[in-house]
């Protein structure tokens, strides 16, 4: 289930991409992709090899496959997303920095209005 839900997201995100997703880490389109999955997170793609190596891990049960996934394929597939992360900032500039600033690495941002209420709700609490 994990590899499917990995796989679904995967497939959604180069979609949003077509060509875009073939080639290095260097941006190959002129206008920075920010809808579908990309209005959720900056790196969907590097979030679904991840969490699709983590399913197949899973699905075979191996110990071995959980400590090479978090000692290599995640890191590296970090690595990889700060390395297009600089790419994308030279290219859109501004862009992108408005982008980043809105828009989780990996894994989306909650809105300042959940913080918020969050912090609110904390001091609520603590009242006497």
């Amino acid at each position: 289930m994990v590899f499917a839900i990995g796989s679904v997201l995967f497939v959604y995100s180069t979609l949003y991409l077509r060509s875009g997703f073939f080639g290095e880490t260097e941006p190959m389109l002129e206008n920075l992709v920010t809808e579908g999955p990309y209005r959720l997170c900056r790196h969907p793609v590097y979030l679904s090899f991840i969490v699709m190596t983590l399913g197949i891990d899973l699905a075979i049960r191996s110990i071995v496959g959980l400590v090479l996934t978090f000692a290599l394929a995640i890191p590296s597939a970090v690595y990889r997303a700060i390395v297009e992360k600089r790419s994308l900032k030279a290219k859109f500039g501004d862009l992108w920095s408005n982008y980043a600033r809105e828009v989780g690495f990996m894994f989306p941002k909650f809105p300042a209005s959940v913080k918020t209420r969050s912090k609110g709700m904390q001091a609520d609490e603590s009242a006497p």
